[in-house]
């Protein structure tokens, strides 16, 4: 569903399942690595999934802490907050945001993400 609305608002490609550690298992549900931006969508918040046990959370901690440690700017949303659109609105909010985090001598990726920023900006004055 995520990847539907992100593919609706003309975001570019993630990397599904992205494993942004050598050394770790860990992986990002959404990762676009040249601007180390993830998103995770944490399931069963509500009815007692994985995220919410202690073992999981410390899991989930360590996690995202090594990821902040790496420079990544990780996005985190419920099911509920996808399914309601809260989501993707939040990510289009802060999308423009994340151009500071691309790498530094990367015209290409620096040039194709103005270009994002301002198609986003256009559509955010349209509604």
């Amino acid at each position: 569903m995520f990847l539907a609305q992100l593919q609706e608002r003309g975001f570019p490609d993630p990397e599904e399942e992205y494993k942004f550690l050598r050394d770790r298992r860990f992986r990002f549900d959404f990762a676009w690595p040249l601007t180390n931006i993830a998103v995770e969508i944490e399931g069963g918040t509500f009815v007692q999934g994985r995220h919410v046990t202690g073992a999981g959370f410390s899991k989930d901690c360590v996690k995202y802490n090594l990821a902040a440690r790496d420079g990544w700017r990780v996005y985190r949303f419920t099911t509920q907050m996808v399914k309601s659109g809260e989501g993707i609105a939040f990510l289009v909010d802060a999308w423009p945001l994340r151009l500071s985090a691309i790498r530094p001598n990367d015209d290409e990726a620096w040039d194709r993400e103005i270009k994002f920023a301002e198609k986003v900006e256009r559509a955010r004055k349209k509604t």
